[in-house]
């Protein structure tokens, strides 16, 4: 009989046990749930100073944590396409980006080569060499790109044969079937090479897959989706997902209107293109805008003047670059207009005041660029 009470008393003991354990884990999973989304939101939004520093909180707590690592990584990312997108660059970024993307790469390696099947150091390797990946491309080393991409891409593969339902996996190999859309002909042997293929409609199910049940990769699948929109001239389809991006993350709408405008500008629709940008301009001084910001405003006001100009409007256009250089640009982008005013009284007959523009640029212009460009104009004009 007290054998069978202490079984008793044992078995209610680990019947507590066992739902504390699964009530704490519900929780840990929700808390990170949470936490990956604040940190996500704030990142998307532009936020990078606050996500970082939120980032860097969670990691202080828990230092071992390869998904903390990954996402300072992920933020640092971010930044950098938000600064390169406005024909910038912050080498600082750029460099604790490479560092922590390498970290992290490693870190998980470690791990996979005690456990050949850890999901989440799979996940996060795969994940962390797409997006190397992804910046060597951008600097111009392509090899090194589709070797990283493909490893990347096994990784993932391997993830989704153990876990069919960790969706934003599938973003590998989105991001392989939409490079291998987009990628030059004299490129083309890399894929021979890694013994890879791909498709424009493979790109488009998974992208369509990440955007509608991914978690951590669903953003970076619609912005994909809109680059291949635009690379397929789907210029509608584009300004759609992004409009969709603009609704969500607010404090990115200079980075996403910059894509419209493009994309609308490529399709020749320079009416659409002015009317955009005006109302853009109109809500800004409600805005507190950063240094990028403010590149971005400046890329907008050349967005403008350029339709005037297609539109035949040379006024407006004259008009547009000139309250471009009394407000919100730095000194190459003030070089910049006074070249193109220079240009459109070229246009216009008048070279007196076309002489009057390239001569400032000529002895002002921080780019060895533009003042030789000017000078080049000068002399046609007669000016030596």
């Amino acid at each position: 009989m007290l054998s069978c009470r202490i079984r008793a008393f044992l078995f209610l003991i680990a019947s507590a046990l066992l739902v504390s354990f699964r009530v704490d884990a519900r929780e840990k999973i929700e808390n990170d749930s949470s936490r990956t989304n604040t940190i996500i939101n704030l990142t998307y939004n532009c936020e990078f100073n606050h996500a970082l520093t939120f980032v860097d909180d969670l990691a202080s707590e828990d230092t071992a944590s390869l998904k903390w690592k990954f996402f300072r990584a992920f933020v640092l990312w971010q930044e950098v396409i938000f600064i390169d997108s406005v024909g910038a660059a912050d080498q600082n970024v750029e460099a604790q980006f490479s560092n922590s993307i390498g970290r992290v790469i490693d870190d998980a390696e470690v791990q996979l080569s005690q456990n050949p099947s850890d999901t989440t150091a799979l996940f996060y390797a795969g994940f962390s060499l797409g997006v190397l990946a992804k910046f060597d491309a951008a600097k111009g080393d392509k090899w090194k790109a589709a070797r990283e991409g493909n490893k990347g891409l096994s990784y993932h593969k391997k993830l989704i044969s153990i876990c069919p339902r960790w969706y934003d996996a599938y973003f590998s190999g989105a991001l392989f079937n939409y490079y291998t859309c987009v990628l030059p002909w004299y490129l083309k042997p890399l894929l021979f090479f890694l013994g890879q293929s791909g498709s424009r409609d493979m790109a488009y199910e998974l992208l369509t897959l990440v955007s509608s049940k991914g978690s951590i990769a669903k953003y970076e699948a619609d912005n994909i989706l809109g680059e291949l929109y635009e690379r397929e001239l789907k210029f509608d389809s584009a300004s759609t997902v992004y409009s969709k991006l603009i609704s969500q993350f607010p404090k990115a709408t200079l980075y996403y209107v910059d894509r419209i405008l493009w994309s609308l500008t490529e399709a020749n629709r320079y009416q659409e293109v002015v009317q955009k940008c005006k109302e853009t301009i109109k809500i800004l001084p409600t805005w507190h805008l950063s240094h990028w910001d403010s590149l971005y405003v400046g890329k907008i006001y050349f967005r403008l003047a350029d339709a005037y100009e297609k539109l035949g409007d040379y006024g407006n256009a004259m008009g547009t670059y000139g309250e471009l250089i009394d407000h919100y640009v730095t000194i190459s982008e003030v070089s910049e207009a006074h070249l193109s005013i220079g240009r459109l009284y070229e246009k216009a007959n008048d070279s007196q005041d076309a002489i009057r523009e390239y001569i400032w640029v000529a002895n002002k212009a921080d780019s060895p660029q533009l003042s030789k460009e000017a000078r080049e104009r000068l002399e046609n004009l007669g000016v030596r």
